[in-house]
């Protein structure tokens, strides 16, 4: 009996130290894309990460060092070279080029980068430079794999999970299964142990004392909750991935997801028409450009109300929520949070919400449960799995019908089935405006997996087109615009046709009869075998000079730009399109703020005339370059007399920026902005129109009302392409290469605006075009619009 206490003991110690051992890797972490080998005498090792599902935006990827001793033996002035791609080529290839200084004494030191994703990725070219010299093996090419890491075009749902709560769940989940299986091989241990046959008899013995291992392994642990609140455990995402066209949950006999389960479920390709990227509400960043790429961001209201505490983190999802983004929080009784005391929220209409039969034809019950995921290439884009089984007759995952599924999960009484009445689910759904965005109330402590017809009423209630990141910012990068063309310079870059005519008659008469009677006068008529060589030497050569400096040695720029005041929200965000035709200015490039976007607008597709690409790191046509608190771009972006475009984005956090004084009979506004008003007009609730000539920095300035019918004096022409021009090529008959007509929501705002304007809005001229989102100095402003426009509050 004596051993077998000790050996209870000694397997009591063991188990104790296998379940304290299993780490568990939290699910907020980002990809981890390789690891360079750096040779051991540079004293520094360098991972490389990114975050999941990429799309149009800025791609945040984590450059982690270590140092090969305990700690960094000195500081090192490091400069990164990033240069991504894929196996084509495209005419904005660039290499994004950063600076990183290791501290000294360090354990390690993690730097991140927001790489703009202007082309697909299916690979990263890394070097690594110390005072601007290689270092030697410092370079290599990590490759992409996976669909995780390639741009699917789906919206992109961010979804913020405690991450002091995950770790804590999911290794006490993998505690408890590490304890049932301890508790298991110990049984059988011991039941078949030939030392002690008298005492394993029956059995009863091996079990009580099995159990009292596992009992003590159990009081071992440090206390936690073991019933946590519903809004710190992960979503269930089952029910709103269906509501993105995906598949039917077949797994309806679980009522709901545990935590880790859950969070496993996030990080796979979906079998729908969304991605999710998991946020660690701990680690969110401080830099907005970190959820460009993000559609929806979806919070409970105490992590939000948390979020709170940290200004320069919560500056950068409102930020992104007043550019555009989309905000779903739930669990909204918990909690008060600021920005749904800011917004006036209204329920939903209750026609966005599907009636019984209309949600069995939006499920298409008679079509295949499609469980497949997506395959990407850099030639077809995104893909169905089930694409490639077309021909088999089979299906990854089964070939079950979508009715059958849905019937079962009937059968099973889950929420995914359940129905309600219009009126109860909109009453759960509050909306409100903020900024360019949205932001979403969900009236409950726990929404998850709730039913098909909930979750596609928050879907519906936000839009297709607030979902859709090119509607929302106007363009597609890889795809280029045809509203390139509406804002090009013009009298630029173009052969001088007329001076050439015109030298080139001034050119035959001086060298032909003026030439030839003056030489015959003079009687050196041999002279002209060489004066008329010279004379054209000379002629040609000023048509060149001429050419060159006819078009100025300055910038040229053209600039329309459209700033969006919401006074509910406290932001003004401003989006400006910019066009630039450089002749001797464009080594300097373009140098833009490092908390604005910019992206450029192309003419036609990148891939237009490329092939694939035989060695990553050459071919690079631009550079971008972080600097210290501006980011820098060359090369292609500005390249010389050629005229390039970018659409530039700002938010911008002002609660001081228009004041209204509105009455009976009056109307006055105060101007907190930078910058002086014209021509500011606003049309009452009742369909008034009131205007004010002039409205100076600081002044306040009564309007005056004007008679039905006045039209307003704002010289601003909609944002229409005169000339749309067949962008194909005659190397892709199928039209690949057509360029998109994206506008954003905002210009198509004003676009309608300036059409009727309608009641409790305003619109109004500028008179500056914005210097400080140029992005160059010393420009020539060839025609510049700033419009700005709001709602009152």
């Amino acid at each position: 009996m004596r051993g077998l206490v000790q050996l209870a003991w000694l397997l009591a110690g063991l188990m104790l130290w296998m379940g304290g051992g299993a780490a568990a890797r939290c699910a907020a972490e980002p990809a981890f894309v390789g690891r360079m080998g750096v040779p051991i005498k540079h004293g520094f090792g360098l991972s490389v990460e990114m975050e999941t599902a990429p799309g149009n935006g800025f791609q945040p990827v984590y450059l982690q060092f270590v140092p090969t001793t305990r700690t960094f033996t000195r500081e090192r002035n490091l400069t990164i070279e990033i240069s991504p791609g894929d196996q084509m080529q495209s005419g904005i290839d660039f290499t994004y080029r950063c600076q990183v200084q290791l501290p000294q004494n360090a354990r390690d030191f993690r730097s991140v980068q927001y790489i703009p994703y202007y082309y697909p990725w299916s690979q990263m070219h890394v070097r690594v430079l110390e005072d601007e010299r290689p270092l030697q093996g410092c370079v290599t090419t990590f490759g992409l794999n996976g669909a995780r890491q390639s741009p699917l075009q789906h919206p992109t749902i961010g979804v913020v999970v405690s991450g002091k709560m995950n770790r804590v769940l999911k290794q006490n989940a993998n505690n408890e299964t590490q304890r049932q299986a301890n508790y298991r091989q110990t049984l059988t241990r011991l039941a078949t142990r030939p030392a002690l046959p008298h005492v394993m008899a029956g059995g009863a013995v091996v079990q009580a004392t099995a159990l009292w291992i596992y009992g003590a392994a159990v009081g071992a642990d440090v206390p936690t909750d073991s019933d946590p609140p519903a809004w710190q455990v992960c979503p269930d995402v089952r029910s709103l991935r269906t509501a993105f066209a995906g598949a039917i949950p077949v797994d309806t006999d679980v009522p709901r997801l545990d935590h880790a389960t859950a969070l496993q479920q996030l990080e796979q390709v979906q079998p729908a028409e969304v991605q999710f990227r998991v946020l660690d509400a701990e680690q969110m960043s401080e830099q907005w450009l970190a959820y460009s790429q993000l559609d929806v961001m979806l919070i409970a209201a105490p992590l939000l109300q948390q979020l709170e505490a940290q200004p320069d983190a919560y500056r950068a999802l409102t930020d992104w929520l007043a550019n555009g983004g989309n905000l779903w929080v739930y669990a909204t009784g918990q909690a008060s949070c600021k920005v749904l005391d800011q917004v006036p929220l209204q329920p939903i209409a209750a026609s966005l919400v599907l009636g019984k039969p209309a949600v069995a034809k939006r499920l298409q019950l008679g079509e295949i449960n499609d469980q497949s995921g997506w395959d990407y290439n850099t030639y077809n884009g995104a893909t169905r799995v089930s694409q490639n089984y077309a021909f088999s007759g089979t299906m990854p995952g089964g070939s079950s019908l979508r009715r059958q599924v849905f019937e079962t999960a009937k059968k099973n009484e889950h929420a995914f089935a359940a129905t309600a009445s219009p009126a109860s689910i909109a009453s759960r759904i509050r909306q409100g405006q903020f900024g360019l965005g949205t932001v979403t109330a969900i009236d409950a402590a726990d929404p998850f997996p709730q039913s098909y017809q909930f979750w596609s009423s928050v879907v519906r209630a936000t839009g297709s087109k607030q979902l859709d990141w090119s509607e929302r910012h106007g363009l597609d990068v890889p795809s280029g615009s045809t509203h390139y063309w509406s804002l090009l310079i013009g009298s630029v870059g173009q052969p001088p046709v007329k001076s050439f005519i015109g030298l080139n008659t001034l050119f035959v008469l001086v060298v032909g009869p003026l030439c030839y009677l003056y030489l015959r006068r003079r009687q050196h008529l041999f002279l002209l075998f060489f004066v008329a060589p010279a004379l054209a030497l000379l002629v040609t050569g000023g048509l060149v000079v001429y050419a060159y400096f006819a078009d100025g040695v300055r910038t040229r720029t053209r600039v329309r730009q459209v700033t969006w005041v919401d006074p509910h929200a406290g932001y003004q965000v401003t989006q400006s399109r910019q066009s630039y035709f450089a002749v001797l200015g464009s080594r300097r490039g373009l140098t833009y703020p490092d908390d604005v976007a910019v992206y450029p607008v192309l003419r036609g597709s990148i891939r237009a005339g490329y092939r694939y690409r035989r060695d990553s790191s050459n071919g690079r046509q631009g550079m971008v370059t972080a600097l210290e608190d501006r980011t820098q771009f060359r090369g292609c972006f500005l390249p010389p007399r050629s005229q390039v475009q970018m659409l530039v984005f700002k938010p911008e956090a002002r609660s001081d920026s228009l004041q209204w004084d509105v009455g009976d009979g009056r109307v006055a506004v105060t101007n907190g902005l930078d910058v002086d008003l014209r021509n500011l007009t606003l049309r009452d609730k009742s369909g008034g129109i009131w205007q004010a000539e002039h409205v100076a920095v600081g002044q306040r300035v009564p309007l005056t009302r004007v008679a039905v019918g006045t039209k307003p004096k704002l010289a601003v022409a909609p944002l229409v392409p005169d000339v749309l021009p067949n962008l194909r090529s005659t190397r892709d008959p199928w039209g690949r290469y057509i360029a998109g007509s994206h506008a954003s929501q905002l210009e198509q705002r004003l676009d309608s605006w300036l059409q009727y304007l309608p009641p409790q809005r305003y619109y109004a001229i500028a008179d500056s075009s914005g210097q400080t989102l140029l992005g160059t100095e010393d420009a020539e402003m060839t025609d510049a619009v700033h419009v700005v426009m709001g709602q009152l509050p």
